[in-house]
């Protein structure tokens, strides 16, 4: 359909409101197992840190911050399970707290700055 048509959806838009949570959940997933890879090391603790706060701060408020933070705890819950083998990579220490409390962090600023009232473009229509 002609732009302009009533009835007739942006594709764009469209493509737009899925892209940007894509983009997030799959940073998170990336960012999470190199958080589960460098947390062994006392800078790589340190860099997580560092990164995850970075990440939070540039995102937008919204879906593309929340699904980057899902993103990154479902990568290192993942890693906390054991295995079929018994294999765990992230162990019980002190290292594994706080890395799980880095997680715990990311939801809940993601959950506290998500705008009250953010319409779903892609389902409104637009005239």
């Amino acid at each position: 359909m002609a732009p302009g048509v009533r009835g007739a959806r942006d594709v764009r838009g469209v493509a737009g409101s899925v892209a940007g949570p894509a983009a997030g959940l799959t940073c998170g997933v990336v960012a999470g197992v190199a958080s589960v890879a460098l947390y062994a090391y006392d800078w790589g603790l340190a860099l997580v840190a560092v990164t995850c706060t970075t990440a939070l701060l540039l995102t937008p408020p919204g879906r593309v911050r929340g699904a980057a933070a899902v993103g990154w705890t479902l990568a290192v819950l993942l890693a906390a399970r054991g295995g079929p083998g018994g294999d765990i990579v992230v162990t019980q220490d002190v290292r594994s707290v706080f890395l799980a409390l880095v997680g715990l962090i990311l939801l809940v600023v993601a959950a506290a700055t998500w705008p009250r009232n953010q319409p779903d473009r892609a389902l409104s229509s637009s005239p």
